[in-house]
C-alpha cells in the first residue's frame, strides 16, 4: 500500500487534456485507489461503482471511455495502469531495500553487543544488558504468556504503528473515504479495550472482519430497490459464469 505518491501537475494535465472533466475525475479515483491497492484493482461493477460515486452502467461508461482513450487497460477482469504500476513496484523495491539494510544494521549491532559482553567492557556491557531486560519486560506486558503445551496463537494489543490494509477495504466495496473512516474507529475501539479484551492473534484478519461486517451494515440499509438489483446482477453474474 502507498500513503503517498509522486504527481507532477504539468505533466498530469497534458496527459488528460483531451478527457472530460468526469472523465478526468473517474481516471484519478481509479490511479488512486490502484496506489492505495498496491496493484490492479478488481473490475467489479459494484466496487468500480462505489469508487466512482456513480451507478454501475455510468461506471462501465466511464471505464470503457478510459481504455478507448488507451489510460487503463483491463486484463484478466483487472483494471491496470502501466505507469502507477511502475511506481508501486518502484515504492515496493525501495521498501524491501530499506527492510534489508534494518536488517543488517540490527545484526551489526548485535554483533557490537556480544563482543562488548564477550571483551567484559563494563559500561557497554551493562547498558546492553539493561537494554535487553526492559524489551523482554515491555513484551511480556504486552503479550499473555499461554501454558506449557497449549497450541494457541499468542496474542498482543494492536501496535503502536499499525495501518489498515485498504486493499482489503476497497476490494470488499467500501470507497477510500468511508474506509479511512472505519480505520478510526478500528483503531480507537480496540485500543479503548481493557486487558485481554484487547488482545487479538491476527490484527489483519481481525480488520478484514470488521470491514466485512461494515460492508453488510451498509448493504442493509440500502433501499429495497438498490438491494433488488445488487441481487439481480449476482444473480445474472452466476448464471453467465454456468452457461
Amino acid at each position: 500500500m502507498s500513503d503517498w505518491y509522486k504527481m507532477n501537475p504539468v505533466d498530469w494535465n497534458e496527459g488528460t487534456n483531451t478527457l472530460s472533466l468526469e472523465q478526468e475525475a473517474a481516471y484519478l479515483r481509479i490511479c488512486n485507489a490502484i496506489y492505495i491497492a498496491g496493484g490492479a484493482i478488481a473490475n467489479n461493477p459494484f466496487v468500480v461503482a462505489g469508487l466512482l460515486r456513480c451507478n454501475d452502467r455510468k461506471a462501465k461508461r466511464l471505464v470503457s471511455e478510459l481504455v478507448e482513450a488507451e489510460k487503463i487497460t483491463i486484463e484478466d477482469g483487472s483494471i491496470s495502469n502501466r505507469r502507477a504500476l511502475d511506481e508501486v513496484s518502484a515504492r515496493s523495491r525501495l521498501s524491501a531495500e530499506r527492510e534489508s539494510a534494518g536488517r543488517r544494521g540490527g545484526i551489526e549491532s548485535g554483533n557490537a553487543r556480544r563482543k562488548s559482553l564477550k571483551t567484559n567492557e563494563p559500561d557497554e556491557a551493562i547498558a546492553s544488558s539493561k537494554s535487553e531486560q526492559s524489551r523482554e519486560e515491555k513484551k511480556r506486558g504486552e503479550v499473555k504468556e499461554e501454558p506449557n503445551g497449549s497450541s494457541k496463537k499468542r496474542g498482543s494489543r494492536l501496535p503502536d504503528d499499525w495501518h489498515p490494509d485498504m486493499a482489503v477495504a476497497i476490494r470488499e466495496g467500501l470507497e477510500h473515504s468511508d474506509a479511512l473512516r472505519e480505520a478510526d474507529k478500528f483503531r480507537d475501539h480496540w485500543v479503548g479495550q481493557p486487558g485481554q479484551r484487547g488482545v487479538k492473534a491476527d490484527w489483519q484478519a481481525t480488520w478484514r472482519n470488521w470491514v466485512r461486517k461494515a460492508v453488510d451494515y451498509r448493504r442493509s440499509r440500502m433501499p429495497d430497490e438498490r438491494r433488488r438489483e445488487e441481487r439481480k446482477r449476482q444473480d445474472e453474474d452466476a448464471w453467465a459464469g454456468v452457461l
